[in-house]
């Protein structure tokens, strides 16, 4: 296996490891076509371009870019703001978490793969009605850089 699937790997690893109570979510390109269930608390992985990054005699860099989104139910009705409030604040806590964790080449096991860790934008928390069922979601794009000798 190449080092950037084994940085794939490792991210996957430590988002079950900092998640443990989280579903993954089976197509993190498509929300909506994910069962209802595997959106109520959950987290999804995606690869996003690279760019090429300085690089050495004999090397090949590049800057992989991913993203992680998180999604939760939020159970309201019409006149009670409680649960929205609950689930953002919830939402807040977990993309601290995830920032926390993925600051370092070191904190998921990939330290031979990866050169460098940059936390990118995030989103902010973003609300959606899919099979009736309200939900909150926001992302996270890293950007890792990778290098292999020719």
């Amino acid at each position: 296996m190449t080092k950037i699937s084994n940085v794939y790997d490792d991210i996957l690893t430590e988002l079950g490891t900092v998640f443990p109570n989280k579903l993954r979510i089976p197509n993190a390109y498509s929300l909506p076509d994910n069962p209802v269930q595997f959106l109520r608390d959950a987290y999804g992985l995606r690869v996003d371009p690279a760019t090429p990054a300085q690089r050495d005699f004999c090397n090949f860099s590049r800057f992989r870019n991913f993203t992680v989104m998180l999604t939760r139910e939020v159970i309201t009705t019409e006149i009670q703001t409680d649960p929205i409030d609950t689930a953002v604040k919830a939402m807040l806590d977990d993309l601290y978490t995830l920032q926390k964790e993925f600051l370092g080449a070191d904190q998921f096991g990939s330290s031979a793969n990866i050169d460098i860790v940059n936390v990118g934008g995030f989103t902010g928390v973003e609300y959606f009605n899919f099979e009736k069922t309200n939900f909150i979601t926001s992302e996270v794009a890293f950007s890792i850089q990778v290098s292999d000798k020719y």
